[in-house]
């Protein structure tokens, strides 16, 4: 498949001052105790279940993830089979 240059008009446009929101709420983020961040990655578990009870109530498929990019499947041919675990 070839290379394409993306379609710029999918991409968002955000005003300069959202992006020193984001390195706020990456400080932010920094900043949280390991409990905290076991609450919120807990409660973003519960949201994605809700999510996709949703989806199924309506009759909805499951959503199919997009597939790995070639690059990034090179990446773990080379370097999965060294990899260990400790």
């Amino acid at each position: 498949m070839p290379d394409r240059a993306p379609d710029t008009r999918r991409i968002p446009r955000f005003p300069p001052e959202a992006m020193h929101r984001s390195a706020d709420d990456i400080e932010r983020l920094r900043l949280l105790t390991m409990k905290e961040r076991g609450e919120m990655l807990i409660a973003a578990c519960q949201a994605a279940v809700e999510f996709l009870e949703g989806r199924a109530r309506s009759g909805l498929p499951p959503p199919t993830p997009a597939p790995w990019p070639p690059s990034t499947v090179e990446l773990f041919k080379r370097f999965a089979p060294n990899a260990r675990r400790k």
